[in-house]
């Protein structure tokens, strides 16, 4: 890491409250005699920077080791990203269960499809319930998505019960999941891309199984919220962790991260109800796929299309919920926030 001072551009003069901190690969085009024969942890012995960013001395440097290195934070977005069927092309929790199911057999775990059957007969039971109900506003639809976490929580209590995710391993886990879970063309380059301001907010049933999905980008399990399985010596106990089983869930968490740090402004991309929340408080939404394009029609919620837009401006699109169902739109979306 190489420090650089700058000319002030209007008194032609050095000025030490400006630096610039680049990565050696970065400096490789420059003259020698443009750079101080000072190594920036001379300097700042605690940062280093893995690209070019501009700071003043005088400004709160903030820190983060999320990735494992640490780096000086620039004026980058916020950006939560679903999971399932967002960054992956079906849902993977009953991938995960027919992982757990072959490997712990034999077994006296009852079908997988004993417990599909007892959450739809729940939630078929809520929605009769509430089938006289009108759903007009977005207020309606989140109190509707909120009444669903009994039937959730029931269903996480059944699967616990019962051991069906017992006896495995992390390395087991995130195995599996890298070699059954497809993940959706282009995805993986934008989270790379933005991999210091990302994180994973989802409903899946273990955080290990995420991580195993993403590889081999270097997420940490600090950057996936969601629920997780317990583990005793290593090995999965088979009990689920209910920590994020509602679009209310999602919600409070994603304002917490929101309000944990000055982030200019917040971008959420996801593809269901579930997300529903979280994409109309963020500055920016970004819908995934088809499945949400009704429910906004009925909440009059307008979706611009993505692929007509150059890139973001976030002064003019600020609480612009876009649409799309492709991740290199996104890609293009963001690439100005890089």
């Amino acid at each position: 890491m190489l420090l650089k001072r700058t000319n002030h551009p209007s008194s032609g003069k050095i000025m030490p409250s400006m630096i610039y901190m680049f990565s050696a690969r970065a400096l490789t085009y420059k003259r020698r005699t443009d750079i101080c024969k000072f190594r920036c942890h001379q300097i700042m012995p605690a940062y280093s920077c893995p690209r070019a960013v501009v700071y003043r001395f005088s400004q709160r440097i903030k820190m983060f080791s999320r990735t494992g290195v640490k780096y000086a934070v620039s004026r980058r977005p916020l950006i939560v990203v679903d999971f399932d069927e967002t960054v992956t092309v079906k849902d993977t929790i009953s991938i995960l269960a027919r992982f757990s199911y072959a490997r712990n057999l034999p077994t006296d775990i009852p079908p997988w499809s004993h417990f599909t059957t007892a959450y739809m007969k729940d939630y078929g039971r809520l929605k009769s319930v509430n089938s006289a109900r009108q759903i007009t506003t977005l207020e309606d639809k989140t109190e509707q998505l909120a009444a669903l976490k009994p039937v959730e929580l029931a269903s996480l209590d059944r699967v616990s019960k019962a051991g069906v995710f017992a006896r495995l391993t992390k390395q087991e886990i995130q195995a599996g999941a890298k070699e059954m879970v497809q993940v959706r063309d282009h995805a993986q380059q934008v989270l790379l891309s933005n991999i210091e301001n990302v994180f994973i907010l989802s409903v899946n049933w273990s955080k290990d199984w995420i991580l195993g999905a993403l590889k081999p980008l270097p997420f940490l399990p600090s950057s996936i919220l969601s629920n997780d399985l317990v583990f005793d010596q290593g090995i999965s106990t088979g009990q689920i962790i209910p920590s994020i089983v509602t679009a209310d869930d999602k919600l409070k968490v994603f304002r917490q991260i929101q309000n944990a740090d000055a982030w200019p402004y917040s971008i959420y991309i996801g593809d269901s109800e579930t997300d529903l929340p979280c994409l109309v408080n963020a500055d920016i939404g970004i819908v995934f796929g088809t499945s949400l394009i009704n429910t906004c029609k009925q909440l009059g919620i307008e979706l611009v299309d993505a692929k007509k837009v150059p890139s973001l401006d976030i002064k003019q699109d600020r609480h612009t919920l876009y649409h799309t169902v492709d991740w290199a739109d996104i890609a293009n979306l963001l690439k100005d926030t890089t």
